[in-house]
């Protein structure tokens, strides 16, 4: 049996992160994400035995060719017409994360904010947060109230009206914000869930906007 783990959202959120210390077979995480690196760019690991037996899926130079612990990385070198400058900017991103407190403060900070904005909305919405606090990082799932919704179809709708601009959003920002960009909100047990992700850009008074303009909307709901 093979263990495989996703560690999308890991590298650069999670402090201390040591992958061969888990013991996984192989672990795929990203580095767009947390570490600042262009879109698309992740990372693979595999152990000496894994890496004998695995193949690059686009077959291309030097396929084959060296069947040892190192051809899954030969592999990868050379993969037609690919541009290779998102991946040549990974040391560059690496030294920004840190610069700005990657490697222990960042991950601190973000973690606070994440709680702080999840603890707040919760409260005010009369919800509860759906992630254990011992497994929070820089994100957390919080519940909607439920006056707004439980279905897919629902978060569909409620996802177009802020993407759209609504009066609610506009009055709880003063006009600073006219939309809000949710990626979707996620129906299960028989609530609406969202996920909050707090980075190094974000603030308190930006989660505000959200519990104001949420509040806005349950009243006419």
């Amino acid at each position: 049996r093979r263990v495989f783990v996703d560690g999308a959202h890991a590298p650069g959120q999670v402090p201390g992160l040591d992958v061969p210390a888990i013991g996984a077979d192989m672990y795929a995480g990203n580095l767009h994400k947390w570490l600042f690196a262009p879109t698309a760019v992740a990372m693979v690991y595999a152990t000496e035995e894994m890496r004998c037996e695995l193949h690059h899926p686009i077959i291309s130079h030097n396929y084959a060719s060296t069947p040892n612990t190192e051809s899954l990385l030969d592999e990868a070198v050379m993969l037609g017409t690919r541009d290779y400058a998102p991946l040549m900017a990974v040391p560059a991103a690496v030294r920004f994360w840190r610069r700005v407190g990657g490697g222990g403060v960042l991950e601190v900070r973000n973690r606070d904010l994440a709680l702080r904005a999840g603890r707040m909305l919760a409260a005010a919405w009369g919800t509860t947060l759906g992630t254990p606090e011992s497994m929070v990082t820089s994100m957390c799932m919080v519940a909607l109230p439920e006056v707004l919704g439980t279905t897919l179809e629902d978060g569909i709708r409620l996802r177009l009206q802020l993407l759209t601009g609504t009066r609610h959003l506009q009055a709880a920002s003063h006009g600073a914000y006219d939309r809000a960009a949710l990626q979707y909100f996620v129906p299960a047990g028989g609530k609406l869930w969202f996920r909050l992700s707090a980075g190094i850009y974000n603030e308190l008074r930006e989660f505000e906007v959200m519990r104001d303009t949420v509040l806005s909307m349950v009243k006419e709901a």
